[in-house]
């Protein structure tokens, strides 16, 4: 009987073992699950991410021609005549039938001369790209010399491979359609900066003209705009201090120079000016050079930079 018992046993651990791959079981390891086989996961590859898709570069022609607008490979200086902002890039008149010449900065060949009837006014290089002003002259369809409707005003986006990034009409967004134009636009951070200036004088208005506006030209919405009178001809635009220089003042009208929050449109101070201003400058991070009219200039200390509520502070 023992060995009939033994020779059972003895045929069930080799049936244990033909289960197990005709491996010998040890006693003790006799009745368990075998241990799982290590494997060596293969992770998929990470895909390299894709380069910036560039064209490639487009010889700049020698001339090029839009309406009366020429524009050459190397602009010609500006004739620095009109201390405007708006006339600072194109030696000319503002008149259909009257030769411009391009006088800014060199003009990427992706960067179209004009939009329909509308030619480029300024260009300026921004974080982004490049930001192009177009505007009618008068005389072009959407506005006559003499006349009090504003003219037709375009904004583009260029990014820095050339591609055209959005398209802005202005016009629509303005605060009413007569008496106002374009006299300066910038761009930083996603959102546009210009002013509504009056055509004229402020009076001829009622006084309501030459607010600032913020606009965001992917929405194509106004992001917030000041009161009237506070900028005409040329601004400065300082996101990095959250702040905006912005000016107003024409002929015998009171001049002045503000400041203006750049994230929320307010007016944090207004300050007189003998008379209207040219031009904004940053001579030091915290110094304010203003050109005036006739010839002159101020210098203004910018106090409390980095604290919410800077202040100007005339310098001798």
């Amino acid at each position: 009987m023992v060995r009939t018992r033994r020779l059972f046993g003895l045929v069930a651990a080799l049936l244990v073992a033909l289960a197990l791959g005709c491996k010998r079981v040890p006693k003790h390891q006799a009745g368990r699950e075998p241990a799982p086989t290590p494997v060596l996961r293969r992770e998929a590859p990470v895909p390299a991410p894709r380069p910036r898709r560039t064209p490639p570069p487009v010889p700049i022609p020698a001339k090029r021609s839009y309406g009366d607008l020429t524009v050459l490979a190397q602009p010609a200086p500006s004739d620095g005549r009109h201390g405007l902002r708006l006339r600072s890039q194109t030696n000319g008149s503002l008149s259909k039938g009257s030769t411009r010449d391009w006088s800014g900065p060199v003009v990427p060949a992706f960067v179209e001369l004009g939009i329909g009837t509308q030619e480029l006014f300024l260009l300026d290089e921004v974080d982004d790209g490049w930001l192009a002003f177009y505007r009618d002259p008068y005389g072009a369809g959407s506005c006559d010399l003499g006349t009090v409707v504003n003219c037709a005003f375009t904004a583009r986006l260029y990014d820095s491979g050339g591609v055209l990034a959005w398209t802005l009409p202005l016009t629509p967004l303005l605060s009413r359609p007569d008496r106002l134009e374009v006299q300066d636009i910038r761009y930083a951070r996603g959102v546009l900066v210009l002013n509504e200036a009056c055509q004229g004088f402020s009076r001829e208005a009622g006084g309501k003209c030459s607010a600032l506006v913020a606009i965001d030209p992917v929405r194509q919405a106004v992001l917030w705009r000041t009161p009237a009178l506070h900028s005409n001809n040329q601004l400065l635009l300082l996101p990095d201090l959250d702040l905006v220089v912005c000016g107003y003042g024409f002929s015998d009208e009171d001049a002045f120079v503000s400041l203006v929050r750049f994230g929320d449109g307010t007016v944090l101070q207004r300050v007189r000016l003998a008379r209207a201003h040219e031009s904004f400058t940053l001579e030091a991070p915290d110094v304010l050079h203003v050109i005036i009219a006739f010839h002159d200039d101020v210098r203004f200390a910018i106090d409390g930079l980095g604290g919410g509520a800077p202040r100007l502070r005339a310098l001798p």
